[in-house]
């Protein structure tokens, strides 16, 4: 290994153990509402063709993408690209009470916000850990909507993700 890789190395890994370990001394709250509520203030708004600076909450993460934010509060990351927009608790799961209130946060951000889309329920995944709410058939290449992987809960915790993927041509 060389010098430069190792060194690189060990800059991510003082990263994470630094993001992780200044966020153990926080309080995070409500992190289902402050999950949802990342979600409302930078995803949302790119349905008017928005792009909401980051603010001083956030903090940037050396991800591939290079447009990935982390929260040190709550430890929600917040990942922007083209047409889409996710937010994830993959540093650090939710509990199942966290999740129930952020399902519950989502459920109501779609049918104020997205009320053209429609739950699918033919998605052919088990649907208590995977919710699509789309307008259009999923053959059809206009078809946009917004995407709830919830954790299994069976033994461990697991990764919960909402995805907002924006149609092709934005509404006027």
């Amino acid at each position: 290994m060389s010098r430069k890789t190792w060194l690189t190395s060990i800059d991510l890994i003082d990263l994470a153990v630094g993001f992780m370990g200044r966020g153990a001394f926080e309080n995070p709250g409500d992190r289902g509402r402050a999950m949802a509520e990342l979600f409302e203030t930078y995803c949302l708004p790119m349905m008017d063709g928005e792009i909401v600076p980051p603010g001083t909450n956030l903090v940037k993460i050396n991800a591939p993408s290079n447009s990935t934010w982390g929260t040190t509060h709550t430890q929600i990351l917040l990942s922007r690209k083209d047409r889409q927009c996710s937010v994830s608790d993959v540093l650090r799961p939710m509990t199942q009470t966290e999740v129930a209130t952020f399902e519950a946060q989502v459920t109501q951000i779609i049918e104020a916000d997205f009320p053209v889309l429609e739950l699918d329920r033919q998605t052919g995944i088990r649907i208590d850990f995977f919710k699509v709410w789309a307008q259009f058939e999923r053959t059809n290449p206009n078809r946009w909507g917004v995407t709830l992987v919830l954790p299994g809960f069976v033994g461990t915790q697991g990764e919960t993700t909402l995805n907002m993927g924006l149609p092709r041509t934005l509404p006027d």
